[in-house]
Order: C-alpha cells, then structure tokens, then sequence
C-alpha cells in the first residue's frame, strides 16, 4: 500500500522537479529544507536520492563490465 502511494506522489511530479531536487541534495542541501522548499515529507525526498544512488551504483557496475569485455576482446 505504501509503494503505490508512493508511485503517486512520485507521477504527480515532473522530471524537472526531481531532478532539481536530486541536484540540490547532492550539492549538500539539507533534506528538512528540501522538504521545505518542495512540500514533500523526508521519507519522499530520502527515497529519492536512494533510487538515485542505486541507478548510479548499476550504471557504474554497467560501464565496468563493458569495459572489462573490451578490454578481454582487446579493443580498448
């Protein structure tokens, strides 16, 4: 019941809001005024920059392994 309420609360935002809150937060905006300034609870904003960090952490562990089939077919 919490995920799907969640999900609505994530559909009601545009692309450019969470990416502007994801930006501020990783320049070390503190969450409580994130929340302030968007109107969200902590549990919203702190979701989000988790999602954040696990896309980076697969995007990382994407790029390592593509590099590494390079780099054993000898292209790079």
């Amino acid at each position: 019941m919490i995920k799907v309420k969640r999900d609505l609360i994530i559909k009601k935002m545009t692309e450019h809001q969470i990416v502007a809150i994801l930006k501020e937060a990783e320049a070390g905006i503190p969450v409580k005024e994130l929340c302030r300034k968007y109107g969200k609870e902590k549990e919203f904003v702190l979701t989000l920059q988790q999602g954040y960090r696990l896309l980076r952490i697969c995007l990382e562990t994407t790029s390592e392994f593509i590099t590494r089939i390079f780099r054993e077919k000898e292209l790079i």
